[in-house]
Order: C-alpha cells, then structure tokens, then sequence
C-alpha cells in the first residue's frame, strides 16, 4: 500500500526477553550454588562463636576464604550483616583461623562497612585488612599479635597506593566479589 510503512522488528522481542529471563535464571542458580558452598566447619563455627542453641538460626552473613596466616590453609573473614549484629555505623566482623579440624575464633570487630580488602602488608605474620568505616574512610586493620583491631573507627587510614595493591575480599554488590568470596549467606537454622 502506498503511503503505509513496514513495521520494523522489535530489537528485544520474545527472543530478547528470553535471554534476559535466561540470564536471570543463570545468575540466580550460580548465586544458589554459591550458598550451597559453605564449608560445614565455618557454619558450626558461626554457630559455636554465637552460643546458638540447637534448632536458632544462624545470622545473616557474608564471608570469604582466604589464607590470612600464610600457612597454605583458608581462613575466614566473616561480615555479620544480620539486624541484631549492625547499627548504622556499621556490622560485626569477625575472623576464624581455619585448620585441620576446623575454624577457630580469632577476633571480632565492631563498625565494619564493605568493601572488605586484603592488603599486601603482613604483620606479625597475618595479612592486614582494610575495611570501610562509616566516618574514617578504608582504614588499616593490622594483627597486633593476638587479634585484629575492634574498633576500625580508630585504626590509620589507607593511603591510594595501599587500596590499589590489595584484593577486594567483600564488595558492596554481589558483582564486585574477589576470589573466594561467597554473596550474601541467607540466615539458617
């Protein structure tokens, strides 16, 4: 007909829909099977750590695996994002020593915000972490000996170059996670 124009193809047809359903789809069961990876010994550790009677649920978490120790064995570095274990300066972190039986409690933290990173910097044998804070920026969190810092508030800031050579451990997002990192652990009984 004269006069009448073709309609063009939608770009993001039922085709198009498809894949974004698709990739949603994928997203969701890697997210799932990332949940599913959580080693046993660091949930009976949460749970021990907490004091949690047989049958409570244990709080809502984000952890990453990673050899803080240098001795070839994953640690865990655990952000408590649970209600009860954050206030609006921030969440619990806590870190387990991991070994051949298990995790074991190294220390807590107050006021921890993500993103989490692991510095290059060792001291006194453990890696330092840098963690944001609500007021201070990333700040250091070096071991003293025993443990790290509990509150971040009062640690020395980062300089660029440190926050440019360390490895981000627990990002803000899901997307922004490094190596070993696991996305936010829902809570479980």
């Amino acid at each position: 007909m004269p006069g009448s124009r073709r309609a063009r193809p939608r770009r993001h047809g039922v085709g198009g829909r498809l894949r974004r359903v698709a990739l949603l789809v994928a997203l969701m069961g890697a997210s799932a099977a990332g949940l599913a990876d959580e080693p046993a010994e660091l949930l009976a550790a949460l749970r021990s750590h907490f004091d949690l009677a047989a049958g409570a649920v244990t709080p809502k978490h984000r952890y990453a695996l990673v050899d803080l120790d240098g001795d070839g064995v994953p640690d865990a570095v655990v952000l408590v994002t649970d209600r009860a274990y954050c206030g609006s300066d921030g969440c619990t972190l806590e870190v387990f020593h991991g070994g051949g039986e298990g995790f074991s409690f190294v220390s807590g933290s107050t006021l921890s915000r993500e993103p989490i990173r692991l510095s290059r910097e060792s001291v006194h044998g453990w890696r330092t972490l840098i963690v944001a804070t609500r007021r201070g920026g990333d700040v250091l969190m070096r071991f003293d000996g025993r443990r790290y810092p509990l509150d971040p508030a009062l640690q020395p800031r980062a300089s660029r170059n440190q926050l440019d050579g360390a490895t981000l451990l627990l990002g803000p997002s899901r997307l922004d996670l490094g190596a070993g990192a696991t996305p936010t652990h829902p809570a479980t009984p």
